[in-house]
């Protein structure tokens, strides 16, 4: 069994049925690994929705783990923004965040932009293939 954070991009890819996630996305489901979300995937994700979607997208979400920001992740990922900036790296505030519930809840990170997440210590894949 494997943990998935699935990021922003791959639920926006699954609203779509865009690339291989929804066939992806059901082999994991077989396979019974743990999917999940992040406050802020939650929040982007629920941004973009028309209202007439609202309903239909929040009942997959609320099928899917829900896993919090701890005060250590936040912290974490404070930390990865300050070292990556001193070595001319961009981190944004809400990528940064997403990787350290990823390292905090042993997740593998799904997302189409694979390069907005540089930590080493971190295995990200996309499912858009």
């Amino acid at each position: 069994m494997k943990r998935y954070l699935l990021d922003t991009t791959t639920i926006i890819d699954l609203a779509k049925g865009a690339g291989a996630a929804p066939q992806r996305l059901r082999r994991a489901i077989s396979a019974g690994d743990e999917l999940g979300v992040c406050p802020v995937i939650v929040c982007e994700f629920e941004a973009g929705l028309l209202p007439a979607d609202r309903l239909v997208w929040e009942g997959l979400l609320q099928r899917l783990q829900f896993w919090p920001i701890s005060l250590e992740a936040a912290q974490h990922a404070a930390a990865d923004r300050c070292a990556f900036a001193r070595r001319g790296i961009r981190l944004s505030s809400t990528d940064a965040p997403i990787a350290a519930v990823a390292r905090e809840f042993d997740a593998v990170l799904v997302t189409g932009n694979v390069k907005d997440f540089p930590q080493t210590d971190l295995q990200v894949v996309s499912w858009r293939r």
